[in-house]
């Protein structure tokens, strides 16, 4: 029987024999015309430069290029702007490495900067205007028909031009959020195609377009879209489209051409699966003796796009160009690459939906048929650990998970990325301290709730009481911060005298009246406190939010509650209290013997589990009849927390943990 890796190495084989009648599209060496002119351009070049004292520092080389339907000419691979470092200095190393096409756009913030770049690689001598193709794109805010030519004259001037070679509305909506898209896409054509007229762009087009948007726009387009750019890269191929503007004239460049699940910019689909890995793709760069990302570079000029690559380095932009213009893939080793089954659009629009319009979803904004989201929803199935958490039933009939994600110090400015990473962990509670980093949480909310990995109505939100003075208040600014309706839990610390825990209860039975908290609860209490509060008040605490660990049991007081239906949670299953510097406090509990040998013999017997002494400590709780609150530890360990429900603790073990004291 062969082993895994001589499986993949016969796969790899197959698909690299196997055409299925898949030919790359016509290229510049197969016709005529382009070659000519691609010769006839890089003599140009060699004829302009070589009398110059810069000459030495300029490299030459046959570009590709496409002819567009007005007769002009697009180079086949340019230099992509977006988020770039050093991007002045990316756009010098890539004119003098032979780089004719600059693809920007206002919303990337940093026009100026290329325009220094530009201007003083054309003051050198060596580069002519004429020579090279830049392309900018409208933003979103700017569609209204007397809006389209100021911003297209702010981008001359940062550019420090005084026109432009192609012109694109970088997305088919605006920024108002209403049934209809307003304006009308067509009063942003109409205001577009003026400025060819006016000879302020020799071209315009369209990006991020689908072909159903397409058909309508040269429904009524006078002057045809030239180009329109979308994701094109070996795991997503975009064929239908790219057929679809092939037949009507229109020229495709592909952004995102690596496909590299890092430039996605949206937090689901950073855990994409990228092409430069794939074995079909980095067998051909073996044979080839090309990096991986150069096969897919030639590749997508091969695939009938224009092709835009970026990089941070002088080395890695030159060999971007000089590594993918001197060959070609073979009908095979293309068909190999086309015919991987692996497609996922990353740049999927999802921030842009909304409720009221003009895209809902993703079928609405790609006109894909539910392809789009039928596909992130298997990333997310594949990526995501999605966990049967057990809840319990607490205030208004909501179901509480049994542990939650806590909050604090201890993750300053990283908060948002653990929030994230919890999430996708499996996680559904979060306890957020008020004392701590509301700013990040909201924002790792928000990243959550924008990207849809979960919506606001499948967490529950736990929040202290901090402010004794104002408590509406600062509940109000507490869901001010983190951007909610309202809170699941709300707890009030039993700090003070009886009469004065009664009076701020009273302030929690009124926010609860009024919406603001699903559920109220003390932290910190005692039987006695439980008791009197009880006996004076219209309403029972929900939860309790106290110490409870192997060597705290807090016997008294979880016996009560259970018998009073008050559920139990443990804000420090480990010993130590959740958003606490661990430079701190240490736990002593976390190095009991008894808790690291129970450890070890879990594992042993079955290594699957990855079960260490936290969770250990964590399942102790949930036996015990309480939920837990773990603290931020990183994606490994925020797993394993949510993967103590598939074990439980022999008896023995419990019964070993619950008489352990601290030595």
């Amino acid at each position: 029987m062969s082993s895994p890796a001589q499986q993949k190495g016969q796969a790899v084989k197959e698909a690299l024999a196997k055409t299925d009648d898949i030919k790359p599209a016509v290229t510049t060496e197969e016709s005529e015309e382009l070659t000519q002119l691609s010769k006839a351009l890089l003599e140009q070049a060699i004829e302009v430069g070589k009398e110059n004292e810069h000459y030495d520092k300029y490299n030459f080389v046959q570009l590709p290029y496409a002819k567009l339907q007005n007769g002009n000419y697009i180079p086949l691979i340019g230099l992509g702007t977006y988020k770039s470092q050093d991007i002045g200095g990316s756009v010098e190393a890539s004119l003098r490495a032979g780089y004719r096409h600059i693809d920007c756009a206002s919303h990337y913030g940093n026009e100026p900067l290329i325009g220094e770049a530009i201007t003083k690689v054309l003051a050198e001598g060596v580069v002519k205007r004429e020579q090279l193709f830049i392309t900018s794109k409208l933003w979103n805010d700017d569609h209204e028909a007397h809006k389209v030519k100021p911003a297209l004259v702010k981008t001359l001037k940062d550019l420090g031009l005084d026109y432009l070679d192609l012109f694109l509305v970088h997305w088919p909506f605006t920024d108002q959020n209403t049934k209809e898209l307003t304006p009308p896409y067509k009063e942003t054509w109409q205001a577009m195609e003026k400025l060819v007229q006016e000879g302020l762009a020799k071209n315009i087009g369209v990006s991020n377009m689908s072909i159903k948007k397409l058909k309508d726009v040269l429904s009524y387009a006078k002057v045809k879209p030239a180009v329109n750019q979308v994701e094109v890269h070996p795991y997503f191929r975009n064929q239908d489209l790219i057929d679809y503007c092939a037949s009507e004239g229109v020229h495709v460049t592909a952004y995102s051409s690596l496909g590299t699940p890092s430039s996605a910019g949206h937090l689901v689909k950073k855990s994409a699966p990228n092409p430069s890995h794939d074995p079909i793709i980095r067998e051909i760069g073996k044979k080839r003796d090309r990096i991986a990302q150069e096969v897919i570079i030639r590749w997508g000029m091969q695939h009938g796009t224009s092709v835009l690559v970026k990089s941070g380095t002088p080395k890695h932009i030159k060999s971007n160009i000089v590594n993918t213009t001197n060959w070609a893939l073979t009908d095979e080793e293309y068909a190999a690459i086309t015919g991987i089954k692996h497609q996922l659009r990353l740049l999927d629009g999802c921030p842009w939906l909304h409720e009221v319009g003009p895209y809902r979803t993703f079928e609405e904004l790609w006109d894909d048929e539910g392809e789009t989201e039928r596909e992130r929803n298997k990333l997310i199935s594949e990526v995501y650990n999605f966990v049967d958490i057990p809840t319990v039933t607490v205030g208004n009939e909501d179901e509480m998970p049994l542990i939650s994600f806590g909050t604090g110090p201890a993750v300053e400015n990283e908060t948002r990325w653990e929030i994230k990473e919890a999430i996708q962990s499996g996680h559904r509670h979060f306890d957020v301290s008020t004392t701590g980093q509301l700013a990040e949480v909201k924002e790792g909310l928000g990243l959550a709730f924008l990207e849809k990995m979960v919506s606001r109505d499948e967490l529950w939100i736990t929040a202290t009481v901090r402010n004794y003075y104002d408590i509406a208040g600062s509940v109000k600014q507490i869901l001010k911060d983190l951007d909610l309706d309202s809170l699941n839990l709300l707890l009030l610390p039993a700090d003070g005298s009886m009469e004065t825990i009664r009076t701020r209860w009273e302030q929690l039975e009124d926010l609860y009246k009024r919406n603001l908290v699903q559920a109220i609860g003390l932290r910190d209490c005692t039987v006695y406190q439980l008791q009197q509060l009880m006996a004076s008040s219209d309403m029972v605490p929900s939860v309790v939010s106290v110490e409870v660990h192997p060597y705290h049991k807090n016997e008294e007081l979880v016996t009560f509650c259970k018998k009073k239906d008050i559920f139990v949670i443990s804000h420090s299953p480990s010993g130590m209290e959740t958003g606490k510097s661990k430079s701190e406090e240490r736990s002593q509990l976390l190095t009991d013997p008894v808790v690291t040998g129970i450890a070890y013999e879990i594992n042993k017997a079955n290594k699957q589990l990855n079960q260490h002494r936290l969770q250990v400590l964590l399942r102790w709780v949930l036996q015990y009849g309480v939920a837990a609150v773990c603290e931020a530890a990183g994606k490994e360990i925020d797993r394993a927390n949510v993967g103590v429900f598939e074990w439980e603790l022999k008896t023995q073990d419990f019964k070993k943990l619950s008489n352990i004291k601290p030595s």
